[in-house]
């Protein structure tokens, strides 16, 4: 009986790891798909502002060839 009980609580332990776990990877996923964007929250942005010679794009998705 003892080890029933020592298996059933290791058991309800380790849930929340995994449920931490599988948060840290949705937000490490979400951070990793929004640099590849190249997208910036705003609340960085006003913290850290851009270099004023700094040359970007000034609209979203911008490549270099035309659209037709």
């Amino acid at each position: 009986m003892q080890a029933m009980m020592f298996i059933a609580l290791q058991r309800v332990a380790i849930a929340p790891m995994l449920i931490a776990l599988m948060v840290l990877v949705m937000l490490a996923s979400g951070a990793i798909y929004q640099a590849q964007r190249g997208e910036v929250p705003d609340r960085l942005v006003q913290r850290f502002p851009p270099p004023p010679d700094l040359t970007g794009a000034d609209t979203e998705f911008a490549s270099g060839a035309a659209s037709p």
